[in-house]
């Protein structure tokens, strides 16, 4: 929440302070333009006639701070009538796209040609308009790399030349003015380069278009503007920082009315000039706001510091100063933007919300005289001889990213590592050099004192892959990790962002341990760095960057983020038990709305606030593009869920106090894993946890179900609340999959965990268990697959089911095709969609999906979002189900991650509990599931029943329903043959009211640990009433064997006993009674005899568990205590208490032999008031 919020809103100040064309007189126009408007109707709109916000995926409105031309009705369209005004406007050019990088600004969208690459190539607009003169002002904000573009107004080159538009995000705007229309319409072309070769490289493009009807504004406007701005500049309600900002504003205004007053500059020559200082000035006064304080956060929002200005440290991370006991914050100074650089910010605080502007920690260097002409400069860096390349490495026109510092308890420095870049002796580019570099300094505020930056560690000989073999140790974005021990280790992104590396730092902190293997303090001339004992590679060729790692219950945590440039991307993490690893498979912690762009931010660091609570803060950037200063921050608690899971939710606004409910709770109770589509899991109203404290406790719990999450398969994250512990929220994973699965087809054949999972439940049912994708060849036996040779598979086998996949590549028509050859029948298609370019694609990939040619899906987008479509009853005749994924015209090319065949005929069907402890028996229930649902005309069957007998016993095989009766049955252990028989000649077997027909008892045999037991129904055949057989396909059903843990409650014993032997029986303070030793022995002893018990069940070993904690309670509370006044302690006041106070009267604290209990006032002398206090006592009792 944000205090002190300034609300006033003054009515006449609101008049003075509108857009420039307010105060633009009426004597300049008639009173009725030509337009059509009045001058009161076209000044309020700034005189735009036609505004075009070029590729907006939302024309249907504006965006903060712009307005809709008066002759349109949106932002963006193809030449025609305007819907609500009729006037004919729009681009003429039918061969362009749009790429979207920032929905919520003019500037954050295109459009591009991207047709044939000739001369006269160009993206051309065209309006409709009244004989006039007219401003026309473009806007160009390139995200690719430079090019030029001409600009036509009216057949004539207004740019007279190539133009260039910029490059990598800078934005560039060009007025044309007074450009005179007579034939009813306006031309616009923005045609590409005049010379260059031709390439879509160079293809033209825009962000946007503004026309205006021409008008002088007089001085006296802006003058006026003046005087109404410095009104508010002299409130003194508004911060410093926004008053300065609109004083700047202010200053530049009136050297242009001087320069027109006073310098007799024409007013009609600086027209343009006026009207960007005027809207300065809107805009500073639009800014102005009170001072803030915060005591919470609103992730998102504007962030200012205690002097109103917005907080600019971006990249950055924390460093908690003990000394001090103060929060430094270090980040990228963007006020310029991408360049040039500032240098590296850093912001103090005592509390995490409200941060105090310390100034530059480490400065850019403008130029080489700075190193004798700046104070700052020189005397850090004055008698170093490695100036030049000091001055590569952090100059104003170099790449200081990502800034980080810890402190060196053996030293006694602050260090701060950064990713610095710039060009190398290879190339040019501002990223060719991606090297780590480092400074020091005695204070946490600075300065730092530059040191040098290198490359890190390499590939290892041997290695199978080698993201960027040519370029050997590169690091991008890093951060830095202290552990425990105070080992430090730098993080960092190498191999072209392709590996994430783990370096152990020197004892200094300076330097990467495996550069130095000759012990010297230079780098040694031959790399000679031990892998896995110096560092280690994560996931190699996983491209992930901005990692954040953190360490938390002896585990650490490594979340970093896609390489998707400044566009955000699904978040992953990885855990591990050693830094050096092994590390986990990743996992997405994000969950909800956003989550696959990680709420549109990307990792940078993760706050410590109480690592042995739990408590711990997500840093994230959301980065804007187009405007980097205004770019936001991102901070969000960071949730533990089950075992080392970690969870990140979007709060609009939460406090440090969240972070009290935000440690691991770990459900002990066994939990289902695996659910049928269609189903609802069978999920407990009471857990056994292990709470935030390490104890063991039984908990209600309350389930969040939404029948639609299990319509599909896929990968279900179920969320139970615990209301006896704050609300905690714990959450369970579990798989949905169909019974039946004839086919499952991980399109681009990678072999990811889910996939292992989902084909280890459907082994009893799938014609492919082994093959993950194949090419359709039926001439030689294969006969499924994809169809053609003009695909290719993307991802690895560290993704999941969604990112892993298969495309259509380029100029191979426009159908990505799958064929399965399948017995005619009845059959539901699965499909898996998923776009991990969707931030660049921004949902322009586009395909109709067909089933054996019928559209069932048209104009399906691919978004970020994990996508399963279901299409059932899929009628077979011809012995061939196809499935094809057709491109839209204009858009990418089409791809799948995953298909599921299923068949719709009748199959087995296990069902029942999905847990059960060591030692209990539970029941299973065999019936058939039939298309039609009908299973009558069934008269006999034949099936085996496999189970792992060392898990698993099976008691006994019985009817389910009076119509069936087992006719023989097998008794080898974990295979069992059973033949059913109908009893009922006229209708065979029918089942009972839950459909089944067997009903199997098993007994849970004792596990090591929670042990997951799987039965199958296998060799499935039927036979009707005239001996017809048909074989069918058959079941799985996995119960969780929960294995009796009785480690907590052993230790709390051994805890127990150690406290009652070590406790003296009297009666004096700090003894116990008799009673209650003997009380706590007897808990003792009774918890013993349960854990002893080799049948006790998990709920008892729980309970004995919670009745010796209390004992445990009972028996600390009940300890003796010293009562003031009686100093020999045989619990009376006496006049032998009186007596030993007399005898230390006038003793004080320091004197030898003192006696505290003999100062009843406890003012460190015993005097009279003492003798006194202990005469009462005796008196009174």
């Amino acid at each position: 929440m944000i205090r002190n919020k300034l609300t006033t809103t003054l009515l006449a100040s609101s008049l003075l302070t509108g857009s420039f064309a307010a105060l633009t007189p009426a004597v300049y126009a008639d009173a009725v333009s030509e337009t059509g408007f009045t001058d009161e109707e076209l000044k309020n709109n700034d005189y735009i006639v036609y505004f075009v916000n070029a590729g907006d995926s939302t024309p249907a409105t504006v965006e903060a701070g712009d307005k809709f031309g008066l002759y349109a009705s949106k932002t963006e369209q193809p030449y025609g009538a305007d819907p609500v005004t009729g006037k004919k406007w729009g681009y003429t050019t039918t061969t362009t796209g749009t790429s979207v990088s920032n929905a919520a600004a003019k500037n954050g969208s295109l459009r591009y040609y991207n047709g044939t690459q000739v001369r006269t190539k160009a993206l051309q607009y065209k309006f409709e308009l009244p004989t006039d003169r007219y401003d026309i002002t473009l806007g160009f904000q390139n995200p690719w790399s430079g090019r030029s573009v001409n600009i036509f107004v009216e057949g004539t080159n207004v740019s007279g030349g190539d133009y260039e538009i910029g490059s990598y995000g800078a934005l560039k705007e060009v007025t044309y003015t007074a450009k005179e229309v007579t034939d009813g319409d306006l031309n616009v072309d923005i045609q590409g380069p005049a010379t260059a070769a031709l390439t879509n490289f160079n293809d033209p493009l825009v962000s946007y278009i503004i026309v205006r009807k021409h008008v002088v504004i007089p001085i006296s406007d802006l003058q006026a503007r003046i005087d109404a701005a410095e009104l508010k500049a002299n409130d003194p309600a508004y911060s410093n920082y926004t008053v300065g900002q609109l004083r700047t504003a202010i200053a530049k205004a009136e050297a242009l009315v001087k320069r027109v007053t006073e310098d007799g500059v024409d007013v009609a020559t600086v027209q343009e000039e006026m009207k960007t200082v005027m809207q300065e000035l809107s805009a500073a006064e639009d800014a102005l706001a009170p001072l803030t304080t915060y005591d919470s956060f609103t992730p998102g929002t504007v962030w200012t510091d205690t002097n109103g200005a917005p907080i600019q440290a971006h990249g950055g991370g924390i460093l908690y100063d003990e000394p001090t006991r103060t929060y430094y914050w270090y980040g990228e100074d963007k006020t310029n933007g991408y360049l040039p650089a500032r240098g590296v910010r850093v912001y103090s605080s005592k509390d995490l919300y409200n941060w105090k502007d310390e100034g530059l920690a480490l400065t850019a260097i403008e130029s080489m005289d700075q190193f004798t002409s700046d104070p700052l400069i020189s005397s850090l860096y004055g008698d170093r001889t490695d100036k030049a390349d000091i001055f590569n490495d952090i100059g104003t026109q170099r790449i200081m990213e990502r800034p980080k510092v810890i402190y060196n308890d053996k030293t006694g420095k602050y260090v701060m590592w950064l990713h610095t870049d710039g060009p190398s002796e290879t190339s040019t580019a501002n990223y060719a050099k991606a090297e780590a570099g480092y400074a020091l300094s005695d204070s946490p505020t600075g300065p730092f004192v530059y040191g040098v930056s290198n490359r890190m560690d390499r590939v290892p000989p041997g290695a199978t892959y080698d993201g960027q073999p040519n370029q050997p140790g590169m690091a991008r974005d890093m951060n830095l990790f202290k552990d425990d021990d105070g080992t430090a280790y730098l993080i960092y992104s190498s191999e072209e962002n392709m590996t994430i590396y783990i370096s152990k730092l020197n004892d200094s902190y300076t330097d990467v341990v495996g550069w130095h293997k000759d012990g010297l303090a230079t780098r040694d001339t031959t790399y000679k760095a031990e892998y896995g004992v110096d560092y280690v590679r994560v996931f190699p060729g996983a491209q992930r960057e901005a990692p954040a790692m953190f360490k938390y219950d002896g585990k650490y945590y490594l979340i970093t983020s896609g390489a998707t440039g400044w566009a955000p991307n699904r978040a992953q993490y990885t855990v591990a038990d050693s830094i050096f690893g092994e590390w986990k498979t990743m996992r997405d912690p994000s969950i909800g709305n956003k989550a696959s762009t990680t709420f549109d931010s990307q990792s940078t660091n993760v706050i410590p606030v109480d690592p042995a609570k739990g408590k711990f803060i997500y840093m994230g950037d959301r980065w804007n593009e187009g405007d980097l200063k205004n770019s936001r921050y991102i901070w969000l608690p960071i949730e533990f869920g089950q075992q080392d899971e970690i969870a990140l939710r979007w709060y609009d606004e939460w406090s440090l106090a969240d972070l009290d409910r935000m440690g691991r709770v770990t459900v002990n109770s066994s939990l289902p894993q695996k659910v049928s589509v269609g189903q609802l899991p069978q999920l407990p109203s009471v857990v056994n946890v292990t709470d935030t404290n390490g104890q063991a406790r039984n908990t209600a719990i309350e389930w969040t179900l939404d029948a639609a999450d299990f319509a599909q398969p896929g990968t279900v994250i179920v969320v139970g609340r615990l209301p006896e512990l704050s609300n905690k929220e714990v959450r369970t994973s579990l798989t949905v999959l169909p019974d039946n699965a004839l086919y499952l087809v991980h399109a681009g054949g990678a072999e990811t965990e889910d996939y292992k999972l989902w084909n280890s439940y459907l082994q009893h049912s799938l014609a492919n268990k082994s093959v993950i994708d194949q090419a359709y060849d039926p001439a030689n036996g294969q006969t499924w697959g994809y169809v053609g040779t003009g695909t290719s598979p993307a991802g690895t086998s560290g993704g999941n089911m969604f990112t892993a996949l298969r495309y259509l590549k380029a100029n191979n028509g426009d159908d990505l095709t799958y064929k399965f050859d399948v017995p005619n029948g009845r059959y539901t298609v699965y499909v898996g969609l998923y776009d991990p370019w969707y931030s660049s694609t921004n949902g322009s990939r586009k395909a109709n999906i067909l089933i054996n040619g019928a559209v069932k899906k048209s104009g399906y987008v691919f978004t970020d979002a994990y996508d399963s479509l279901g299409y059932e009853h899929i009628d077979v005749t011809g012995g061939l189900i196809d499935v094809t994924i057709r491109r839209v015209a204009g858009s990418p090319d089409p791809q799948i991650s995953w298909i599921m065949i299923v068949d719709e005929k009748t199959s087995a069907k296990l069902s029942g509990t999905n847990e059960a402890a060591a030692g209990q028996t539970f029941d299973l229930t065999y019936g058939l599931s039939q298309a039609g649902g009908d299973q009558a005309g069934i008269y006999a069957q034949d099936f085996t029943i496999n189970y792992d007998p060392s898990l698993l016993e099976l008691v006994k095989a019985e009817p389910a329903t009076e119509t069936a009766a087992i006719a023989g049955q097998t008794d080898t252990p974990g295979n069992v043959r059973i033949l059913l028989a109908a009893t009922d000649p006229e209708h065979g077997m029918v089942p009972d009211d839950n459909g089944g027909l067997v009903k199997l008892t098993f007994k849970a045999l004792a596990a090591s640990g929670s042990t997951a037991a799987s039965v199958t129904v296998n060799g499935v055949t039927v036979a009707g009433s005239t001996g017809q057989e048909q074989s069918i396909t058959g079941a799985r059903h996995d119960v969780r064997i929960a294995a009796v843990v009785k480690q907590t409650l052993e230790s709390l014993i051994a805890e127990a006993q150690t406290l009652h032997d070590n406790a003296v029986e009297g009666t004096k303070a700090g003894q116990y009674k008799k009673a209650v030793r003997e009380a706590l022995q007897a808990a003792i002893d009774e918890a013993s005899a349960i854990a002893a018990d080799t049948n006790a069940t998990q709920t008892q070993i729980d309970q004995a568990t919670t009745a010796l904690q209390e004992a445990i309670r009972v028996f600390r509370s009940s300890v003796n205590v010293a009562v003031p006044g009686d100093v020999n302690e045989d619990e009376r006041f006496t006049i032998g208490d009186l007596g030993i106070i007399a005898a230390h009267y006038g003793e004080t604290s320091s004197s030898p032999g003192w006696l505290a209990s003999a100062d009843l006032n406890e003012d460190n002398v015993i005097d009279l008031l003492d003798l006194t206090l202990a005469a009462r006592n005796i008196l009174m009792n």
